[in-house]
């Protein structure tokens, strides 16, 4: 019979075996934020205005999924799936996601984004129907890769406060040295599935660029 662990690489079966659980929570919250925003957005629609000014104020650091991969100028198949790495995986993930764990926080950043996504996934929806299956493919990875970003981070903060909750009795240092080893082995996971998001984004968005500007 097939099993679900056949699918996770066996360098990070371990410490995912360990995780699962807090793993689920992450997941969870992640889903509950994208549930609370549909709620917001269906209610308020000011708060629809709010979030699209945010994104077009800080497009250039965080990206909706699917609709920013659109090409504007002129931009290549590579520079946007470039910029759509980076926008991903070096700055959501890294910088707003897993740094943050440092102080235990990484809770915080994953309820922000998937809220955010949540408000403007109805009107979204509604003007682009046939492109929601795939946006909705897109969050659920993204909410994937953000669970194992956030823990993975916090896991680094914890090695700090508390390390005898995850490593046993060892010093802070040690334990912090183990946390970045598993963070490199999470990492390896979240790019992966970041890089097969932002694939499918731009894919889409360049077959819709083309099949109306014929």
């Amino acid at each position: 019979m097939f099993k679900i662990q056949t699918l996770i690489p066996s360098f990070i079966r371990p410490i995912f075996s360990r995780d699962a659980k807090a793993l689920k929570s992450y997941f969870h919250l992640a889903i509950a934020s994208l549930i609370v925003g549909i709620v917001i957005s269906i209610l308020d629609h000011d708060a629809i205005l709010t979030i699209i000014g945010l994104y077009s104020e800080t497009s250039e650091f965080i990206s909706y999924p699917v609709l920013q991969a659109v090409p504007v100028h002129g931009e290549t198949f590579i520079s946007k799936l470039l910029h759509l790495l980076k926008t991903n995986i070096l700055i959501e993930s890294i910088f707003l996601i897993t740094l943050p764990g440092i102080f235990l926080l990484s809770r915080i950043p994953i309820i922000l984004k998937f809220l955010t996504i949540g408000i403007l996934l109805p009107p979204i929806a509604l003007e682009f129907v046939g492109l929601t299956p795939f946006i909705v493919l897109v969050i659920l990875l993204e909410i994937v890769a953000s669970s194992m970003a956030g823990l993975s981070g916090d896991h680094l903060g914890l090695a700090l406060l508390i390390p005898k909750r995850l490593y046993g009795n060892v010093s802070r240092i040690t334990a912090f040295k183990q946390a970045l080893v598993e963070l490199v082995k999470y990492y390896t996971v979240v790019t992966t599935i970041l890089l097969l998001s932002s694939l499918i984004e731009c894919t889409i968005a360049y077959a819709l660029s083309v099949l109306f500007t014929v």
